[in-house]
C-alpha cells in the first residue's frame, strides 16, 4: 500500500507556518478612558507623598493585524506613567514570560495574576484597594503577609497630604491577604514602550487573559524546538520512505 509522503515544499510551508504563529505582531495599545476607581490619590513612597493621579481599572484598546480589542486593565508600576489617547508600541506576554528587570518580577506578576483572575472589584473604593494591593506587590515584592503592609512597607497611606480613604486601604489588606501564597499565569502583560526610536519603556500593565481572536502572548521557546524536533523527525521519515521505493 503506498504511503503519502510530504514533499520539501510542504514541509517548508508547515514549518514557516509554525513559527510565524509565535513571533509576536507588532501590536500598539491605547488608553482610551478609566473605569472604577478613585482620583486624587496620594502614596507615601519612601517618604516621599507622591500624587499618583488615579488608581483603578485602565481601559485600553489593543490593535494589532486582527483588529481592535476592548481591554480591562491596572497599571503596574507605581512612580511611571501612561497618557490618555497616546499610541505606544506593546508586546503581550504572560506573567512567566516577562523578563525586565525587577521590579516587578515574575513572581510578582503572578500573584498580581491571581488577584485579577479571582477578584472583581464593583465600587471605586474597591478597584482603588486593588490597585494599592498591586501597587504594594510590585514594590515590595510577594506579599506573604503583615498586620498593617501599609505601615511598615514603601507603598503607603500618606500623612502630609491628602490621605488616602480608609475604605480603600481595607480593601487593599482584605485583597493582599487573600493573595498570600497563591500564583497564577492566567493574566496578559503589557509591556509597553513609546514610538519613539529609541522606543521609550512605558507604564507596564496587567489585564485578565482574553481567547476571542486578539493579541496572546507569543508560544514559550520550548514549543519552537518541540515544533523543531516534529519537522526534523518527519522531514527523517520522509527520507527513509523515499528511498525505500
Amino acid at each position: 500500500m503506498g504511503v503519502s509522503v510530504p514533499s520539501r515544499r510542504v514541509l517548508g510551508l508547515f514549518a514557516v507556518a509554525i513559527l510565524a504563529s509565535g513571533i509576536a505582531a507588532a501590536d500598539t495599545i491605547e488608553v482610551t478612558s478609566v473605569g472604577l476607581g478613585d482620583s486624587g490619590m496620594y502614596i507615601d513612597e519612601n517618604g516621599t507623598p507622591t500624587d499618583v493621579y488615579f488608581a483603578g481599572i485602565i481601559n485600553i484598546q489593543l490593535i494589532d493585524s486582527a483588529g481592535t480589542f476592548d481591554r480591562t486593565t491596572m497599571c503596574v508600576q507605581l512612580l511611571t506613567d501612561i497618557d490618555l489617547s497616546v499610541v505606544y508600541n506593546t508586546t503581550v506576554l504572560l506573567p512567566s514570560q516577562v523578563t525586565v528587570t525587577p521590579p516587578p518580577s515574575v513572581g510578582d506578576l503572578e500573584q498580581i495574576a491571581w488577584l485579577l483572575d479571582n477578584e472583581t472589584p464593583t465600587t471605586g473604593d474597591q478597584a482603588a484597594g486593588l490597585q494599592l494591593a498591586i501597587w504594594k506587590i510590585t514594590q515590595d515584592g510577594v506579599y506573604t503577609g503583615g498586620s498593617n503592609p501599609f505601615t511598615t512597607g514603601t507603598v503607603q497611606e500618606s500623612t502630609g497630604t491628602t490621605p488616602t480613604p480608609a475604605a480603600v486601604l481595607t480593601d487593599a489588606t482584605t485583597y493582599l491577604t487573600a493573595s498570600i501564597g497563591k500564583s497564577s499565569d492566567l493574566a496578559y502583560v503589557y509591556e509597553n514602550a513609546s514610538q519613539a526610536d529609541p522606543p521609550v519603556a512605558a507604564q507596564m500593565l496587567e489585564g485578565l487573559e482574553y481567547k476571542d481572536g486578539g493579541p496572546a502572548p507569543a508560544p514559550e521557546s520550548s514549543t519552537f524546538m518541540l515544533a523543531g524536533a516534529a519537522l526534523l523527525a518527519l522531514g527523517h521519515t520522509a527520507r527513509r520512505k523515499l528511498g525505500r521505493r
